[in-house]
């Protein structure tokens, strides 16, 4: 299949921005057309919505039970979210990605006893180098720590393997509620380490890893940054934080404010732009944070990096955030608090986009163009 959209749409992602400062950051701001309107979202991602709208939804309709699960029982509404989930089977035309590759990329996978549960391993790269060491990634997903499960079909990932020449790994973190922190923590370092340790038997240059991750996933890579450097090994070249969960429950940094007034949206697009509240008042959050944590402050570093208190000293960093995505206040913060503590960061916001638009890869130009940052980010060695 070929992508929805037209170069020039992904061109002028890729060159045109305006910028923002915040938190003493440069946020590069990217919008799709020139006659973006503010507060209105985009419309490829309002036709791929539409089309996926149709389709069965993963979360159990509302019912006494799953109300009472949800106030009571939180733990076992997000096993029940995540069994019924793994039973919605996508038709082909509903694919939420398209394979935009070109060259044959091999996938593979290992078994691996990181720390203390056996994990997947999955391996994307390309068939054919000129290399003799690849750059690498470490990918970690989303779904709020409870959810998600790499499949070895993620065109994002095959994609960014494809055009940067890199290896892309993708980590089966353990989930919860069943593991609590720190348990994907420690999942994530150990695979780092194994990975720099075994630089000669995959191919890549250990001195250019880089780890990243959307939402709770770009979570557990600032979180492996900040621990790689308290641990002094191994070196991480780079971090990239999409989307990414940096704040959890009420724990601020200072300085940190989170203002509606920051979140345009139009007449007419609030049902497709959802709920936007403040993630410190967010019961849905809540409800699928506080298993993860278990009894641990949100104040600790490894839950919320922003929290922190020497952030000097960690990998350069590309945060990408989404205009109409409600943890884009704190990610934008923590990009300025690097920034102040002397980390290259390239910050980037794209306009008329959600949380999870990063999935419809190959659908929505965005998503590619996200895609190429993390290319372009991967294969330089410096900025």
């Amino acid at each position: 299949m070929t992508r929805a959209y037209d170069e020039e749409t992904l061109r002028r992602l890729l060159d045109g921005a305006e910028h923002a400062t915040v938190n003493g950051a440069t946020v590069l701001l990217k919008r799709a057309t020139p006659d973006d309107r503010p507060g209105h979202l985009d419309p490829w991602l309002l036709s791929r919505e539409e089309v996926l709208r149709r389709l069965p939804s993963a979360v159990p309709k509302p019912s006494l039970r799953l109300l009472w699960s949800m106030l009571f029982r939180p733990e076992k509404l997000l096993i029940q979210i995540r069994d019924t989930a793994k039973g919605i089977v996508l038709s082909p035309e509903a694919e939420s990605a398209i394979d935009l590759t070109t060259e044959e990329v091999l996938v593979s996978r290992q078994e691996l006893v990181l720390w203390k549960n056996t994990n997947t391993l999955w391996r994307y790269e390309r068939k054919s180098t000129s290399q003799a060491r690849r750059p690498c990634l470490l990918h970690l997903h989303g779904g709020g720590f409870f959810a998600g499960k790499p499949t070895g079909r993620d065109y994002f990932l095959k994609y960014i393997a494809e055009q940067a020449d890199a290896v892309v790994f993708d980590l089966d973190y353990s989930l919860s509620p069943e593991y609590r922190f720190p348990h994907a923590v420690n999942e994530t370092y150990a695979a780092v380490k194994h990975i720099h340790d075994h630089a000669d038997e995959y191919g890549i240059d250990p001195a250019r890893i880089a780890i990243g991750g959307g939402s709770a996933g770009g979570n557990l890579a600032a979180v492996t940054a900040l621990k790689a450097k308290d641990e002094g090994t191994p070196i991480i070249a780079l971090q990239i934080l999409m989307n990414a969960v940096v704040m959890m429950g009420t724990s601020r940094p200072p300085g940190y404010t989170w203002n509606p007034a920051d979140f345009h949206v139009a007449d007419g697009m609030r049902k497709h732009a959802g709920r936007i509240v403040d993630p410190a008042r967010d019961r849905n959050l809540k409800v699928m944070l506080d298993p993860y944590r278990g009894g641990q402050s949100t104040g600790h570093p490894y839950l919320s990096p922003a929290m922190a208190g020497d952030l000097t000293g960690l990998p350069r960093a590309l945060v990408i955030t989404a205009e109409m995505d409600s943890l884009r206040p704190q990610a934008e913060h923590y990009a300025g608090q690097l920034v102040q503590a002397g980390v290259p960061v390239k910050a980037v916001r794209y306009l008329g986009i959600k949380h999870d638009t990063p999935a419809h890869f190959g659908y929505v130009p965005q998503a590619e163009a996200i895609a190429w940052e993390i290319i372009t980010a991967i294969k330089k060695e410096t900025w």
